[in-house]
């Protein structure tokens, strides 16, 4: 398992501890906070040329996010007022006429997130993924998510009945996505062991987390 290397800082007080912690977020709310009370966005167009997709104020490298390599001056509006009247590193400390404010450097707006939704169809969180591969095994786990559609001879649908005979570990083989969601806790308990009490816990404190309908795309300026 790998380690994490996290540099961080906060007050020296002796009257309270600190401790930091790794918080799993839900990404479907983590979505609509960024885009309602931050700088997010939602991607609502996806263009068939990169020249368009840099042209589109909703596409994935949208002007939002702000300059691009694609631009004139791409990193002009690095330096700019409060109004953005004034532009660009030759203008640094001059007064807007405008906004009466001083031109300064200014750095890239880390809250500034495109979100593409996936309406119809759902991905499991990243993190929470992890957990699930451990608690159920990598390899089980793909053969579950991994869609297997039988057919017979005729090239109709078959529905796959798994009865006595089958062993325990594949008995969710070839379900897909779709069916693992709507099974889910079913699943879990199928997998349940003594020794996995507490990977399962974690995962059911989390299972409002696991499923979501939520990408987030962050392009820096320096694209």
């Amino acid at each position: 398992m790998g380690t994490l290397d996290i540099k961080y800082s906060y007050p020296n007080n002796p009257n309270f501890t600190y401790e930091p912690h790794l918080e799993v977020i839900n990404i479907d709310d983590d979505k609509l906070y960024n885009i309602l009370y931050e700088h997010g966005f939602q991607i609502t167009e996806v263009q068939s040329s990169f020249k368009k997709d840099l042209k589109n104020p909703n596409g994935i490298y949208s002007q939002k996010y702000g300059a691009i390599l694609g631009d004139a001056n791409p990193f002009g509006n690095r330096y700019r007022c409060e109004c953005g009247f004034l532009d660009k590193r030759y203008n640094l400390h001059n007064i807007c006429p405008y906004c009466g404010s001083e031109v300064i450097y200014v750095d890239d707006d880390m809250n500034i997130f495109g979100w593409m939704t996936l309406y119809n169809y759902w991905i499991i969180h990243p993190n929470l993924y992890k957990s699930i591969a451990s608690y159920i095994g990598p390899k089980k786990l793909d053969k579950i998510i991994g869609y297997e559609e039988k057919k017979d001879k005729d090239g109709h649908k078959v529905i796959i009945e798994y009865e006595g005979g089958v062993k325990k570990e594949d008995k969710y083989n070839g379900i897909g996505m779709i069916v693992f969601k709507e099974k889910f806790q079913e699943i879990l308990d199928h997998f349940y062991t003594p020794k996995k009490k507490d990977k399962y816990t974690h995962i059911i404190e989390n299972k409002d987390k696991v499923f979501t309908q939520s990408i987030s795309v962050k392009i820096a300026a320096s694209l």
